[in-house]
């Protein structure tokens, strides 16, 4: 397949996101590059887990996997701005309405990270910047990317669960991870639905009390204002029922899925439910103020270089255009 470089549009820790177009259907997808070294393997994972995932609804469908030149490229389909960005977008305010249909597709509706578990993946990083909107018919769809850092939880043969315990450094998000992820232990599926939990409030409230502090707060703070969280006054109960339900499951349970798509169906009773999210227009189309917002999409976070530490891959969009501004060719 034969695809041609177009904008870039974002970066992470560890990869760089362009859009591209399909040189024989003319099709825009997303392609991101990760230059082929100690990084690579992350975005081999990444494309044997989303392989894996294919089919389930909320998941974006992959279209070609290769290496080009120094770079391994993962192309799949061009999906919408972040969850972060539309949030921004809309004045950082989301109705009940919105933040119950984004809690039920990832949990329940559409079966994400129900499909995810069902399939013995962790996604360890549920995160505002990790959650797509979609595109044309599919506005109203949220989907979950970056499954850089997702992990078996269990053998998916045996299905015998890890065993719980302490493991290696921290990985994820610290505004979003879970009590048990500070504590550098071993997490399962009640952690990525703690992680949702602290997403869903985050967008009820604005923000969360360990955000926005100066400088960052340290991590043994930040597990004490997650624990002390059911203090604050502000937060919709049935967000914090969420919350502690997820505390509470026990490393090796399955969650109550269907109990978890109840709660988030009783989070709005307002009879003006049937209203489209507030990235949307009346007819369902994406609204243009949103797609035009310059903020980071695609779970991605512009950063500033930092004296005497190796340029990111943040930093190679240049020499990306540079290399395949002519044509990219990924064989898959």
């Amino acid at each position: 397949m034969c695809y041609r470089l177009k904008e870039r549009l974002g970066s992470g820790s560890y990869s760089e996101v362009f859009c591209v177009r399909n040189v024989h259907t003319n099709k825009e997808f997303a392609a991101k590059f990760s230059p082929a070294n100690d990084t690579d393997s992350i975005l081999q994972h990444e494309y044997e887990v989303l392989s894996k995932l294919q089919g389930i609804a909320g998941i974006p469908r992959i279209t070609a996997f290769g290496k080009e030149a120094s770079y391994s490229v993962m192309v799949f389909e061009h999906l919408g701005p972040s969850l972060e960005k539309v949030f921004h977008s809309c004045h950082r305010s989301f109705s009940h309405h919105t933040i119950a249909e984004i809690g039920e597709q990832l949990v329940c509706s559409i079966r994400c990270l129900q499909n995810i578990h069902l399939h013995s993946y962790i996604h360890r990083d549920v995160k505002p910047s990790n959650i797509l909107i979609g595109t044309g018919q599919d506005a109203p769809t949220v989907y979950l990317v970056d499954f850089g850092i997702a992990k078996p939880y269990r053998d998916p043969h045996t299905h015998l669960h890890n065993t719980f315990g302490k493991c290696g450094s921290f990985l994820g998000s610290p505004a979003f991870a879970s009590i048990n992820g500070h504590l550098r232990l071993k997490v399962g599926r009640q952690d990525d639905l703690e992680s949702l939990s602290y997403l869903l409030i985050y967008l009820a409230c604005g923000s969360l009390p360990w955000l926005g502090h100066t400088p960052c707060l340290e991590n043994d703070t930040i597990i004490s204002m997650k624990r002390d969280i059911f203090q604050c006054g502000d937060i919709p109960e049935v967000l914090l029922t969420l919350l502690s339900y997820s505390r509470s499951l026990p490393f090796l349970q399955k969650p109550d899925y269907v109990y978890l798509q109840a709660l988030m169906k009783s989070l709005c009773t307002d009879p003006l439910c049937d209203s489209w999210p507030e990235w949307l227009h009346s007819d369902g189309t994406l609204s243009m103020s949103i797609i035009m917002n310059d903020s980071p999409a695609w779970g991605c976070k512009r950063e500033k270089p930092v004296v005497g530490k190796r340029p990111t891959t943040g930093y190679l969009s240049m020499y990306l255009l540079c290399t395949f501004a002519s044509r990219l060719t990924i064989c898959y």
